[in-house]
């Protein structure tokens, strides 16, 4: 079992919010400053920025250093890399081809750092031996110009365009890394749909420790509070540590829904001021505003996952998320990487990579659909700790319970009374009452709830992912002050259906 208690990053974390958030008034007070100073800026720069006119930049064709491991290993390998013109800014943007120039085309994308392509180095020896590979600088990042603009996953999605049509010759296969995961499962929805007539035809989409994917809140908490495996953790703490994760979140919840100060940031000109000069930032900022609920449908390639279990920038959770989304994907979990495979995992990673391009899948993990079988038994937990539980219940109820994993269950009803729980894969199903939290946190991951009254929620912290919440009248019942954050999730009730990402402090509302 594995658990959401972090050590050292944590402990750091508590400190800086015991000396920066004292109380929740302090926290708001700060927070208000904070956005008071942040306007203020925006406004002496729109002030000025009106005054110029928009002209399309002359960006200076960079110059590759020799000392460069990746230079030195295209001149070991006789690979080709140049500079070519990015769809988007029409800046020089570093490109490398490697393999025959015939037959099909895969695309690596990277993900954060100005390393860029330099990530996929252990990668291209093996790749190129077998197929045309492309790997590619994304503008701001690794031997690429710096455009001023949004880093975003839509315009990097455009760039992707322009670069197969430049370079790929035969069918492609994407493969992207963190945010180049994203940003190629942005490209993969949009492609998916309008598959060109003639010309290079996406065939599969490979999506490596995706970042970015949950809701900002959501994914701030899982940096913040980054896992270490409960069997790691002596016993006498395992307990209080879990204690300290969750206060450490309920934090974070709670600053982040006093509102977002870099919401100025969506300024074009004052967005190129702040950031514009910090690709990271810039890159980031634009990968946590995205939505990705309405993308995954439009995913119609196969697509194949793999995670690192110990990855702390991308939780593991995001790619059970990835996986129940998006149809026939299959994902693959290394017990022992972390966030990037192919660095520390080399040669496991390049045998996975290389089955799955030539369409070869063992020993994936595979969603297992919580059992049908009869529910005939209650299971009523009080005053336990660090259990997990499977299977097939009638009614469940958790009381004044600690680190309690639900992962692949069934059953009519749910009720969690002053605990801290988490559901993966669960299945919630009544005539009537099928989910409620009293004084509770509950995290959930691919999450079904449906019953006349479905889901009650009072005085609790919930944390939702892949969720569908069905119910007759009103899925949700909200009674006492509650938060609430959603990543890809879902209400339907009286026929009507919402689509929720987002992070709500809300109390006495039927949803």
């Amino acid at each position: 079992m594995s658990s959401r208690v972090g050590q050292v990053p944590f402990i750091v974390f508590i400190g800086v919010l015991l000396i920066s958030f004292p109380s929740q008034l302090f926290a708001e007070s700060w927070w208000q400053r904070t956005k008071d100073a942040v306007h203020e800026v925006s406004e002496d720069l729109e002030r000025k920025f009106l005054q110029r006119d928009d002209q399309t930049p002359d960006y200076p064709t960079p110059t590759f250093d020799p000392a460069d491991p990746l230079v030195l290993a295209a001149q070991e390998h006789q690979w080709r890399l140049g500079y070519h013109q990015d769809a988007v800014w029409h800046s020089p943007m570093a490109v490398l081809e490697a393999g025959s120039n015939n037959g099909p085309t895969v695309i690596l994308v990277h993900g954060l750092g100005q390393k860029g392509m330099l990530d996929w180095l252990p990668v291209i020896p093996a790749l190129a031996a077998r197929f045309h590979v492309v790997a590619l600088d994304l503008p701001g990042f690794g031997r690429s110009a710096l455009p001023m603009g949004d880093y975003s996953p839509e315009n990097y999605a455009a760039v992707l365009e322009g670069l197969i049509a430049e370079f790929a010759h035969d069918d492609v296969y994407l493969v992207g890394h963190s945010m180049g995961a994203a940003v190629s499962l942005y490209f993969a929805s949009q492609r998916s749909s309008v598959q060109p007539v003639s010309g290079p035809q996406l065939r599969q989409l490979i999506l490596v420790d995706a970042a970015g994917i949950l809701e900002r809140t959501a994914f701030v908490k899982s940096l913040a509070t980054a896992p270490v495996p409960l069997e790691q953790l002596p016993h006498i703490i395992r307990s209080p540590s879990a204690s300290a994760v969750d206060f450490a979140e309920s934090m974070i919840e709670r600053v982040s829904l006093l509102g977002d100060p870099t919401a100025v940031l969506a300024n074009n000109r004052i967005r190129d001021a702040v950031v514009g000069q910090s690709p990271n930032s810039n890159a980031a900022l634009a990968l946590v505003q995205t939505d990705f609920s309405k993308r995954f449908s439009q995913v119609t390639v196969p697509t194949a996952i793999l995670w690192g279990a110990q990855d702390t920038v991308a939780p593991l959770r995001t790619g059970y998320l990835l996986q129940q989304q998006i149809a026939g994907a299959q994902l693959s979990i290394f017990p022992d990487a972390e966030h990037v495979p192919m660095a520390s995992h080399t040669e496991l990673f390049n045998a996975w990579l290389l089955n799955r391009l030539q369409g070869v899948a063992e020993d994936d993990f595979r969603y297992r659909r919580p059992s049908d079988s009869t529910m005939n038994s209650d299971l009523v937990l009080k005053h336990c700790r660090d259990r997990v539980i499977t299977g097939t219940y009638k009614n469940i109820t958790l009381n004044k319970c600690e680190n309690i994993l639900l992962d692949n269950v069934h059953a009519e009803s749910l009720s969690v009374s002053h605990s801290l729980v988490e559901l993966r894969n669960v299945r919630l199903e009544s005539e009537g009452r099928s989910f409620s939290s009293d004084e509770s946190v509950v995290l959930a991951t691919n999450l079904l709830i449906r019953g006349k009254k479905a889901a009650l929620v009072q005085g609790s912290r919930i944390d939702f992912a892949g969720a569908t919440v069905i119910g007759d009248d009103k899925a949700l019942n909200i009674k006492a002050t509650s938060l609430l954050v959603f990543s890809v999730s879902e209400l339907q009730s009286a026929g009507a259906s919402k689509s929720v990402h987002g992070s709500f402090r809300l109390e006495d509302k039927r949803w």
